[in-house]
């Protein structure tokens, strides 16, 4: 599959809205975009999957992973942009 490129606060939006949909964990979200981009892994994607996340629950964490593994497939961060 294709990916489409995103800003990091682009990427941080879906995150948060993909999250939403589920309505699994709605006290959840991801706080700041993940870290990238960098040199795509074997996958093709060009950021990491380890992510800044705030909740009250430990029970979210297979669906915080769930959406953090679908974007993955389908969002790189354009290059030349950078997060702190």
């Amino acid at each position: 599959m294709k990916r489409e490129y995103v800003a990091p606060e682009g990427l941080l939006e879906i995150l948060n809205e993909k999250l939403y949909e589920l309505e699994a964990c709605p006290d959840w979200k991801f706080r700041k975009p993940p870290h990238g981009p960098k040199k795509p892994d074997a996958n093709g994607c060009n950021w990491s999957g380890i992510v800044d996340i705030e909740g009250p629950c430990t029970e979210c964490g297979p669906t915080l992973r769930r959406v953090i593994l679908w974007a993955r497939e389908r969002y790189n961060l354009l290059p030349g942009q950078t997060n702190l």
